[in-house]
């Protein structure tokens, strides 16, 4: 009776779960199918396939099985046809295939094709005696087979197989038997020429060879190694180099010699810079995208400098493609010899002048603090909006842009995706104007505006905000510095009687009401001085980031007051913010990553505040107070989190302070190419007073998950506050933490957990 009853069980579970897929195709508009005519290729496996990864042989044939949903740990689960690794390593699980997973179909003069692909791409791996023994083929409700299926199936009447559903074709399985024989070994590697070119050359042309003497001879890293030394070469100013590549084979005894013949050249110079434009489009300054390419005559030519110039003529946003070549001139007198001069050409096609579009999105997680892009933590707030867009990229001529943008939105006072309490709405107006080569070649005018209204980032206050920027950026030293300075004003006003009494005239907040901040209005200077030196700015293994921010705020004079009873809150106060982050790569793909942020804001003078709350007397404008916690900052708190506060009292847990201090440290590990883990610890502190409490670390450690994409890795966080770390050195202080394993020991384990996209450094 109990097995009776379990294979019930079994039995009405797989019927939802084929009722679930059913209903899954129906949504995305059906299942796949095979052709009534044709066979569906369910799988190619291949047997004997030892020393080398199947998976990287697959890649280079025309046929292919239906793809599964599969995780592989190893190698990419996505390997390039003749890119290495071609050794495997890989573990891989097969596990199911979608409804609408497309079914390919088989094709025997193609696969015929793909058998010499098999010998060819063995013979390219140094494999010179390796062959295909034979292939089978197994048609489900046929009999395994060695010849070659018919191309075509009767599409009515029997097929000799049995058809996958009423009027498809059948499913076909292909065994491939390889036998792989002995690999050529490269006997002896040999550089010549190097001893002619530069010395701080030598050793980084060594390191370029990817054979090794002993290992097979592979045509792959044969081709890799010359490109490596060439690029090695260009990348020195050495643009007419040349490298040779000779491989001598003895297919008998199974041994290679190698020869590499480098010729360095002289060291090139760019000469100038011609624009070619690809349509008619009269109103586009050329000397304007000449001053965008940034490459000044007479510098050293290197490849990374003519596709940075291309990146930064991209950017002005006026084109829809953007080529650029770099060409040497040849010497006076010849056919083909270099001068050591190079010319950059610049091929451009103007794209649309004119963007709109609507559309819809969800933000979670930053509090932007004003236009001026400066952001000083994360916010516990998310929301669903709406979006309108029109943007003019050729506004008055010289490739100005002009960018309108509203977003209607539903926001929600909780972390993402809690709704949190009632949900309220909002808009946000901004309009941004951007002018490239003002002034001079290399500087950027930036002008920014922005009408907020609807809940407040940190504190459950409905509230207008108008701020805007202008600002001057350039960048120096190949773009790896960038200074920028501005003048910013920002009007913060709260929407609601919290600050009137009730003759409507401006009064002090009663008591009892934490959540309201006062009316308050700002100026002030800004700079930034960016030096960035990591190898990839989106996912970094090596090199280093420093950022320096300040702001002098009321020093312009526009706004502030003597006057106590002025209705706007100001103050007269000097902010830094220094941010440091260093990445060091370590054996077996790990990188060793470190941050470490100060923040500091030292209030001269305060206007108006007999009309201010005590935390805005005490520690400034909302925006720019120094708080920590949250997926960017301390991910044991929660966002603007952590302060040296009582924690029972939930809004001055999140009023922030006048000093800080962060640190972190990632060691980030590749599982795959895909995903990834990162063990972290984070330690933290927000300070009233002003000063640094450098005794009094709020420590969290965690574990996170990282998979990998185009826009960035979408994290998953754990981070844990072990009792007796969360702030050693002072009171065991949790504000705002959340019992992450209430049942682990008896006073639970506090700690958050988070997902967003992008590393937290």
């Amino acid at each position: 009776m109990v097995a009776h009853a379990r294979d019930a069980r079994r039995r009405a579970l797989g019927g939802l779960l084929r009722a679930a897929l059913g209903l899954v195709c129906v949504a995305a508009s059906g299942c796949a199918t095979i052709p009534p005519d044709a066979y569906g290729v369910e799988r190619l496996r291949f047997h004997g396939v030892d020393a080398l990864d199947d998976e990287a042989l697959r890649a280079c044939l025309a046929t292919h099985e239906r793809d599964p949903v599969r995780v592989d740990l190893g190698t990419s689960s996505d390997p390039t046809c003749d890119v290495p690794p071609f050794d495997g390593g890989r573990i891989s699980l097969r596990l199911f295939h979608w409804p609408w997973t497309d079914w390919p179909t088989f094709d025997a003069a193609v696969f015929e094709r793909d058998l010499d692909r098999v010998e060819r791409w063995y013979r390219a791996r140094g494999y010179y005696d390796a062959s295909v023994e034979r292939a089978e083929y197994v048609a489900e409700g046929a009999e395994p087979t060695d010849e070659v299926p018919t191309d075509d199936l009767p599409e009515t009447g029997d097929p000799g197989c049995t058809r996958r559903d009423d009027g498809e074709g059948c499913v076909l399985s292909i065994d491939v038997h390889v036998h792989e024989g002995e690999p050529v070994l490269v006997q002896d590697i040999a550089l010549r020429g190097i001893d002619s070119v530069p010395p701080r050359l030598r050793a980084p042309l060594r390191r370029a060879v990817e054979l090794e003497t002993g290992a097979p001879f592979d045509e792959a890293l044969h081709d890799r190694t010359k490109a490596s030394m060439l690029s090695t070469l260009r990348g020195a100013g050495h643009a007419c180099a040349t490298v040779r590549g000779e491989v001598e084979v003895d297919p008998e005894q199974h041994l290679a010699n190698v020869r590499y013949t480098v010729e360095a050249g002289v060291v090139s110079r760019f000469r100038q810079v011609r624009v070619e434009l690809t349509t008619d489009a009269h109103d586009l300054p050329l000397d304007t995208i000449r001053a965008a390419a940034g490459l000044e005559a007479g510098t050293i030519y290197a490849p990374e400098k003519v596709e940075r110039a291309r990146n930064d003529v991209y950017a002005l946003g006026a084109f829809s493609s953007v080529e650029a070549e770099a060409v040497p001139v040849v010497a006076e007198g010849s056919t083909d010899r270099c001068s050591g001069e190079i010319d950059v050409v610049i091929r451009v096609t103007p794209g649309r002048r004119f963007h709109y579009g609507v559309g819809a999105g969800i933000d979670s997680g930053n509090a932007n603090a004003s236009t001026s892009g400066q952001m000083t933590s994360d916010a516990r707030q998310w929301n669903v909006h709406m979006l309108a867009r029109f943007e003019d990229r050729n506004y008055l001529g010289g490739i100005r842009r002009l960018r309108i943008e509203d977003r209607p939105k539903i926001t929600f006072q909780d972390q993402f995706p809690n709704p949190g309490d009632t949900p309220r709405p909002g808009n946000e107006l901004t309009l941004e104007f951007g002018q490239p080569a003002f002034l001079e070649r290399s500087t950027r005018l930036s002008v920014f505006l922005r009408h907020d209204i609807g809940i407040d980032p940190i504190y459950p206050q409905y509230r207008n905000v108008v701020d805007g920027h202008i600002e001057l950026r350039r960048r120096f030293v190949d773009n790896h510095i960038s200074a920028a300075i501005g003048f910013n004003a920002l009007a913060y006003l709260p929407i609601g009687d919290q600050l009137y009494d009730a003759d409507g005239d401006p009064a002090t907040p009663q008591v009892g009401r934490p959540d309201t901040v006062a009316r308050h209005a700002l100026t002030f200077l800004s700079q930034t001085l960016t030096i960035d030196y990591r190898d990839n700015p989106g996912r970094p293994r090596s090199g280093i980031y420093f950022q320096l921010t300040m702001q002098q705020a009321g020093l312009a004079g526009l706004i502030g007051d003597a006057d106590p009873r002025n209705p706007l809150m100001s103050w007269r106060y000097l902010r830094f913010e220094p941010d440091v982050r260093g990445f060091i790569p370590l054996p077996l793909g790990m990188v060793l990553a470190a941050r470490m942020r100060l923040g500091s804001m030292v209030i001269l003078d305060r206007y108006g505040y007999e009309l201010a709350d005590e935390r805005s007397y005490r520690l400034g404008p909302t925006a720019y107070r120094m708080r920590a916690g949250g997926p960017s900052s301390n991910r044991g708190y929660a966002a603007s989190g952590l302060a040296d506060t009582d924690a029972s009292d939930l809004y001055s847990a999140i009023d922030g302070g006048l000093f800080k201090w962060e640190a972190s440290l990632e060691l980030r590990a590749a599982v795959t190419q895909d995903f990834g883990i990162t063990l972290f610890a984070d330690v933290a502190d927000v300070n009233r007073a002003a000063r640094f409490r450098f005794d009094q670390p709020h420590t969290a450690l965690g574990l996170g998950i990282r998979y990998f994409t185009l826009v960035g890795p979408i994290r998953l966080d754990i981070a844990m506050l072990p009792r007796g770390l969360a702030a050693f050195g002072g009171a065991q202080d949790l504000s705002r933490s959340s019992p992450l394993f209430p049942n682990l020991r008896p006073n639970g384990v506090h700690g958050e957990w988070t997902i967003t996209i992008g590393e937290a450094f």
